[in-house]
């Protein structure tokens, strides 16, 4: 199915797409941050500790929200917080996911699909259907996304990030 010979870009990539969702989420808080007048040394340190701790922080989030949501009852602000936390995925789901989806296709069509290979085994077609399921999800993951920033949740964002 695949003799190993698979080009670096591949890899790097790969490894570039998972950091560039964590310096886009802090330059765009930076600017959302200035844009609503609150750029002052402070703030920007925050966005600089939330923005580099961002694939830390926001499943941390959301663990904890869930969490106290299942184990305490709903409160009032859990709502305020599922936005805060949906319109933050969005940096995720465009600069991470999406191109992760767009590599592993671009795998498949490299190597070959796996129906093309007349000794494809049953294992030879988790690539395929792990994208098919990655790209859903990065649909459902915009829709999401979408969703909360129309609802106010960006305004909550970047918020959370200043102070």
């Amino acid at each position: 199915y695949h003799q190993g010979t698979l080009p670096r870009v591949f890899f790097t990539l790969g490894i570039f797409f998972i950091v560039l969702s964590t310096l886009v989420s802090t330059m765009v808080m930076a600017v959302s941050a200035c844009v609503k007048g609150q750029c002052g040394a402070r703030q920007m340190c925050s966005i600089l500790v939330h923005g580099l701790g961002y694939i830390l922080v926001l499943p941390i989030m959301a663990i904890f929200t869930t969490g106290r949501a299942l184990f305490c009852g709903k409160t009032a602000e859990e709502e305020d917080e599922k936005k805060r936390i949906s319109a933050g995925k969005l940096f995720e789901v465009l600069c991470e996911a999406l191109p992760q989806v767009c590599l592993a296709w671009a795998y498949l069509f490299y190597t070959g699909w796996p129906w093309e290979n007349e000794e494809a085994e049953l294992w030879s077609y988790i690539p395929f259907l792990s994208s098919v399921s990655s790209l859903v999800m990065v649909v459902y993951g915009l829709y999401d996304s979408y969703k909360a920033i129309k609802n106010g949740g960006w305004g909550a964002l970047v918020d959370f990030y200043i102070d």
